[in-house]
């Protein structure tokens, strides 16, 4: 037959409970994830939109003291890629 073979049907179910199986753990890691992420959030609906906006700060502020950012050992931006004056367009001609 020209050499095309049709595939078996067993090699097709095999093949399509892989990927039921894969789009399963895929799912399942998903709604692992989701629960981590949401795990430590407070329930908020039911304070005013003043009391939600004073809680962000507090906890923001919290978060700072816990967890401060270390120094920074090089120049703000100095990392960034340098652009030649042609590359920016006519604006800076």
């Amino acid at each position: 037959m020209l050499g095309i073979e049709r595939p078996v049907p067993a090699v097709l179910a095999i093949t399509a409970a892989f990927d039921i199986s894969q789009k399963r753990q895929a799912k399942n890691d998903n709604q692992y994830r989701k629960e981590e992420s949401t795990a430590f959030m407070a329930n908020t609906t039911k304070l005013t939109r003043d009391e939600r906006k004073k809680a962000k700060r507090t906890s923001r502020k919290k978060r700072k003291a816990e967890k401060p950012l270390k120094p920074r050992d090089y120049a703000r931006g100095s990392k960034k890629p340098k652009v030649k004056k042609l590359a920016r367009g006519q604006a800076k001609r």
